[in-house]
């Protein structure tokens, strides 16, 4: 079961940061994968407690993201948005460093943590340079840019270790 849940991270987050749209309608919306990582995440804590965190705030993504399909985006809105992924990412991987010690997966370890740090910190990047954007908006199609390939390097950087850490944790 538990390579399960490692899998649903995994897609989880690939369905998160795939964004396939038809006339501004994402045909697979975001809060599809904060479900699934919200249901792997409750199956994992009562293995791992770190993960308790994942689940909760993996639904309030999931919540908000629903309420932002039928109404209109908001700043205060996405920088919450950008608050609760970093704090998912932490935590998620926090679980995963912790599960990868309990194995012996010492290198796994430093990888979740170094790699947590980095997401949190591109983040906030992205954060500043969005802010930065809706300060100068002539800035914004460059910095626009920036951002998303800011964004979407982050959050390989997550899959990718969640994909190792599944494999090396419970093989193929």
């Amino acid at each position: 079961m538990p390579h399960r849940c490692y899998s649903r991270f995994f897609w989880g987050f690939i369905v998160v940061l795939v964004d396939i749209g038809v006339n501004r309608f994402d045909i697979i919306p975001d809060f599809i994968g904060y479900w699934m990582i919200s249901t792997a995440a409750r199956d994992l804590s009562s293995m791992l407690p770190e993960f308790r965190s994942v689940r909760s705030l993996a639904g309030v993504l999931a919540a908000l993201d629903i309420i932002q399909l039928f109404t209109l985006s908001s700043p205060l809105g996405s920088i919450l948005g950008i608050v609760l992924n970093c704090a998912l990412v932490w935590n998620l991987l926090g679980g995963v460093a912790r599960d990868c010690f309990v194995h012996g997966h010492y290198d796994l370890v430093q990888s979740a943590h170094f790699r947590r740090s980095l997401y949190l910190w591109c983040m906030i990047a992205v954060a500043f340079i969005w802010i930065t954007a809706l300060s100068y908006p002539q800035l914004a199609s460059a910095i626009g840019l920036i951002v998303v390939i800011t964004g979407f390097v982050a959050t390989i950087l997550v899959v990718s270790l969640l994909r190792s850490a599944r494999l090396r944790l419970f093989g193929a």
